[in-house]
């Protein structure tokens, strides 16, 4: 009987642990823990759009090369997969929320490819409804 209750101390413990490591990883992530599920770090939604803020916030008028290429990333990895394509949704509120959103609707045209299939990212979004 004691070993049983130890047993579950153990466990207990072991939970405890994992969701610290969750919530250090949801901190040095500021796009959240979910969006590290299968290899998919927001980091790559950041790194793929950062060139684009210049465009974003009007400071440019058309996208750089660069940023571009980006979006083209961004697509093949989210084109077959709604769970990409809700993680994406999940790191775009985050990294678009201080800039303006209008022009990212519109990133297709100059960069001459597809639409993300992501509608909305606002701040109030529910991405867990894309499908």
């Amino acid at each position: 009987m004691m070993s049983a209750q130890n047993d579950n101390l153990g466990n207990k413990g072991n939970e405890e642990k994992e969701d610290r490591d969750e919530q250090l990883v949801s901190n040095l992530n500021p796009f959240g823990r979910k969006n590290l599920k299968n290899g998919f770090p927001g980091n790559s939604v950041n790194n793929a759009f950062t060139p684009c803020l210049g465009f974003f916030d009007m400071k440019e008028d058309k996208p750089s090369r660069s940023c571009c290429d980006g979006v083209d990333s961004i697509l093949r990895m989210t084109k077959n997969s709604t769970e990409y394509r809700v993680a994406t949704c999940d790191c775009l509120k985050t990294f678009m929320a201080n800039h303006t959103r209008t022009r990212f609707y519109k990133i297709n045209e100059p960069c001459n490819s597809l639409r993300l299939g992501i509608p909305d990212i606002d701040p109030k979004a529910d991405c867990s409804r894309i499908s």
